[in-house]
């Protein structure tokens, strides 16, 4: 694994650092945007909970559940456990569906009045496939004048995301994950059982 991804941080490297410059100047948002990334789990946690997915939901909403992901999670729990599955599964989702997603993500944001540069860093979501898929479709759909600082945001982002995110991950969104868990989940376990009995009786 690790031989496999020796080409692609040379790859962010090369697109990077020649323009490090261009990148100072999105200020602290490229390094603090894995907390947006993290924030994700207050609506997803939730809904995973209200489908039943129980603590399969923690493992597949506290991050985006790349490598670092996985690697945290198997270490922790087991990626036969519960929260394995959940994180797998998010794994395997994204790979096969979110490249599809991010690249159409990418243009329909722009055309909603989202800067071209935002969406380059969020297209550095710590997947090299994804990351590629939205930055593609997003220089195609910008101005040609913005096609150079889009390749240095999106390089950036996601090489600063495989480098903060496992502590992220580690530190605070599996932490909060867990006590978000515990206490949204007594209450949708009640609403769930009202609404399954509700849902028998009518049957």
């Amino acid at each position: 694994m690790s031989l496999t991804l020796y080409p692609l941080g040379i790859m962010f490297g090369i697109n990077a650092g020649p323009k490090v410059g261009i990148v100072l100047q999105a200020g602290p948002a490229l390094l603090f945007q894995e907390a947006g990334n993290m924030m994700t789990m207050l609506i997803a946690l939730p809904l995973g909970l209200l489908l039943g997915l129980g603590r399969s939901a923690v493992g597949g909403t506290f991050s985006l559940c790349r490598d670092t992901a996985l690697g945290i999670i198997g270490d922790k729990y087991g990626l036969e456990s519960r929260e394995g599955m959940g994180t797998l599964g998010t794994y395997i989702s994204g790979s096969v569906f979110g490249t599809l997603f991010y690249s159409f993500l990418a243009p329909v944001g722009l055309a909603i009045g989202f800067h071209p540069y935002a969406l380059a860093m969020a297209s550095g979501m710590g997947s090299a496939s994804m990351m590629n898929a939205a930055t593609a479709a997003l220089t195609n759909a910008a101005a040609p004048m913005y096609a150079e600082q889009i390749l240095a945001y999106s390089a950036t982002s996601g090489l600063l995301t495989a480098v903060t995110g496992v502590y992220v991950e580690m530190f605070l969104a599996l932490p909060l994950a867990n006590w978000y868990y515990n206490r949204v989940n007594p209450g949708i376990e009640k609403l769930r059982a009202k609404l399954l009995k509700k849902a028998s009786e009518e049957a």
